[in-house]
């Protein structure tokens, strides 16, 4: 009995070991893209989003579009010279990755677009082998390379974005193109960077090459070059519309996260306004009353605060009155307005959504229809308990005797005898019971005396005839 215990406790220990195991293999490879997860960092070096691209000729050419898209934002600065790499499918791919490896340039974005090189066999080192493009072991070696790339970009707090393949006008390199796309959306989300697909921007209508085609303002105008590869300063310009359209979310996202209302230690508030992190040095002091002790002169908000937060502005009142004594004399109000931060403002001024609105509380209306069923329902107070004539009218929820008792804190006046009653002296109200009434019987009475003398007259006695 014993060995059988034993075996089924191994059992489950191996069965709780490998699905935790595979839940931090997933978690280490699942991107950070989930929805309200941040992607770009939340405090780069200096208040100021870095952005480099890396990449071959596609790179190239996204780079000076990419700087005047985001040149009107002032949290992005674009580096206009990109890294140089030329493709993984060279002999020389390890090369360009160990410079990466080895630079000690720092990014917070790093946008990673190649693959313009790599439609072709791969040849292994020394000539022994060579992959054909497609099979599976160049699969299994290209995305070791392009992941090998994606590590050697992606430093401590760097947000990688990785564009795929656009739509070609050869049908061979075109369905190369998509073997790619395919490969890099794998090993981009396996790494924790971000794909963006733009196969579908660049087709026509038909779903198909086309050399030109609409921009952003739906104006019809080329987009790629005559090589059917590359993309003209328009179709570049397009490209970083797109890109931007992503960097703009996730950085919505990341000020949103950023933003800690009535919330977080003081590092984290030192990280979200330096400024005010120590009011107390650069504030100046004045001596308490009879010297004793430091008081700040300096309000909570100081002035010229852009921090959104509403200063404290206490004020005084001067009335003048006329005493008991009739003598006019002046009293002085403080009137206080405390600092409000921005957050409560922030939280007192939002719009409310519909479902977030409060609905007009009703009147509960409960009635046993019998069999142990119960219906209620809610009446409101302004209305009537039916649509039909007659119908009694609801008492509004104010004027009941749990709302006046318990909600406003009113004392209802008490009955005559009752418990609460307290009037002194004390008038004992005795309700005698009541006393059924006997039934009245009604006796025959003789037929003389049924007959009833109208008023004026006597009544004569029967004559008896002879």
């Amino acid at each position: 009995m014993k060995p059988m215990w034993n075996q089924l406790a191994r059992a489950c220990v191996a069965i709780v070991l490998a699905v935790g195991g595979a839940d931090h293999a997933s978690a280490q490879g699942r991107p950070d893209t989930a929805p309200g997860a941040t992607f770009i960092a939340q405090f780069p070096e200096g208040d100021v989003l870095k952005v480099q691209l890396v990449g071959d000729a596609f790179a190239e050419g996204l780079t000076n579009a990419v700087a005047d898209v985001l040149q009107s934002e002032a949290r992005f600065q674009v580096n206009r010279k990109h890294r140089q790499i030329g493709g993984l499918v060279r002999p020389e791919w390890e090369d360009d990755i160990k410079v990466e490896e080895a630079s000690r340039e720092t990014a917070s974005i790093v946008i990673l677009m190649t693959g313009l090189y790599d439609k072709q066999t791969i040849r292994l080192p020394n000539g022994s082998r060579s992959l054909p493009i497609g099979s599976d072991d160049w699969k299994e070696e290209y995305g070791r390379r392009f992941e090998r790339l994606l590590k050697a970009v992606k430093k401590r707090g760097t947000a990688v974005y990785v564009i795929g393949q656009p739509i070609l006008r050869s049908t061979t390199q075109n369905t190369h193109a998509e073997l790619l796309t395919d490969l890099m959306r794998q090993r981009a989300q396996a790494n924790g960077a971000k794909f963006i697909d733009i196969y579908e921007t660049f087709q026509d209508e038909g779903s198909g090459y086309s050399q030109f085609g609409p921009d952003f303002t739906g104006n019809r105008v080329k987009l790629r070059e005559s090589d059917g590869t590359l993309f003209t300063t328009l179709g570049n310009r397009k490209l970083a519309l797109v890109l931007e359209r992503e960097l703009k979310r996730d950085l919505a996202q990341a000020a949103s996260d950023r933003a800690i209302p009535l919330a977080g230690d003081e590092i984290e508030q030192k990280r979200i306004s330096p400024a005010r992190a120590a009011p107390d040095a650069a504030a100046g002091r004045v001596a308490g009353p009879g010297g004793r002790g430091v008081q700040s002169a300096v309000p909570l908000a100081p002035q010229g605060d852009a921090t959104g937060d509403q200063k404290a502005d206490n004020g005084r009142v001067t009335l003048r009155l006329v005493n008991t004594g009739g003598r006019e004399e002046a009293v002085t109000i403080d009137i206080v307005r405390p600092a409000i931060p921005a957050a409560v403002i922030a939280l007192l001024t939002r719009r409310e959504s519909a479902g977030e609105r409060s609905q007009q509380p009703g009147e509960g209306v409960v009635e046993d229809v019998g069999s142990g069923l119960t219906v209620v329902n809610s009446v409101s107070t302004l209305g009537e308990v039916s649509g039909q004539a007659g119908a009694k009218r609801v008492t509004p929820a104010t004027q009941t005797a749990f709302y006046q008792v318990l909600i406003k804190g009113e004392r209802m006046q008490p009955k005559p005898g009752r418990a609460d009653d307290f009037t002194w002296p004390r008038v004992d109200v005795f309700v005698a019971p009541a006393v059924p009434s006997q039934p009245t019987v009604t006796r025959p009475q003789p037929a003389a005396s049924r007959s009833t003398p109208a008023p004026g007259q006597s009544q004569k006695a029967p004559q008896r005839s002879n």
